[in-house]
């Protein structure tokens, strides 16, 4: 495959959090999210994993439809709950970063917003019922915490130490690897690199196989979807749709604290209300 081809093989990774109704900045409503799967199908895309679409990408031709990950942050209950059975339904299967430390617990680290609830996430023994119904399985690393603020001992417990980790309890092999916060320090990413095959950053746009594998863009459904309709990501132009997001949210960071986690785009509340 040309360099030209591969940079036009593009591939959306839609993430999600929690499948909820409580309508914080990190949930989704189950119906939506039903609706959005049924979007997916209508435009005969093909829906794999982060492991599969890293493999196609390694080969010699393009894919001859969109391609799309639909990732799961945290590894929270609703994904088994409400995200895999629908999707099973439709014939799809997800990916899921968990937080290896906090297996069966709730996500009590560090929220930009006190409106997230409380949640508990799945046990090794749910997730690796998602594994074995075809789900890839990758690390959100050990404790979800900000990997630009650590010492070299602390970033390899939350990089090697949560793959390693995840292997033992699941019995499988942990390939891919998702930033918490979507930030990292050069250190950090180096130590990905190292020890993953893919990665995602919180960069926000499509993925392409000329991009590196270890800072993947992609698109947070619960931030955009509300006034950027999921089915404009679907076609040719969802490239110039994301553009002036992309745009928002590296105008954002650059000023920001450094300490802020990043929360997504700033027109959140606005997308909650045009969302339909």
């Amino acid at each position: 495959m040309s360099e030209l081809a591969r940079d036009r093989a593009s591939a959306l990774i839609l993430t999600y959090h929690s499948l909820d109704d409580s309508g914080s900045w990190i949930s989704t409503a189950p119906g939506l999210f039903r609706r959005q799967l049924e979007l997916v199908r209508e435009h005969d895309c093909d829906v794999v994993t982060l492991s599969e679409l890293i493999v196609g990408w390694s080969g010699s031709s393009l894919p001859q439809r969109r391609q799309i990950v639909i990732a799961f942050d945290d590894g929270l209950e609703s994904v088994l709950e409400h995200a895999a059975p629908a999707m099973q339904e439709l014939g799809f299967r997800g990916t899921v970063f968990a937080v290896s430390g906090r297996l069966g617990g709730h996500n009590d680290w560090p929220q930009p917003s006190s409106s997230i609830p409380r949640l508990r996430l799945l046990p090794a023994g749910r997730l690796r019922e998602l594994a074995d119904a075809g789900w890839e399985i990758g690390s959100h690393s050990r404790t979800h915490c900000d990997l630009t603020e650590l010492t070299p001992e602390q970033l390899e417990q939350e990089v090697r130490g949560s793959k390693q980790a995840l292997e033992q309890a699941l019995g499988l092999r942990i390939s891919s690897f998702a930033y918490p916060y979507g930030r990292a320090s050069t250190a950090a990413r180096e130590l990905v690199a190292s020890s993953y095959q893919a990665a995602c950053s919180a960069t926000l746009g499509l993925a392409r196989a000329s991009q590196d594998r270890l800072w993947l863009p992609r698109v947070d459904a619960t931030c955009l979807l509300g006034s950027m309709h999921v089915r404009v990501l679907l076609t040719p132009l969802a490239g110039a749709a994301l553009a002036p997001h992309a745009l928002l949210r590296r105008l954002r960071r650059a000023l920001r604290p450094v300490h802020q986690p990043d929360a997504g785009p700033p027109a959140v509340e606005e997308s909650r209300r045009d969302r339909s």
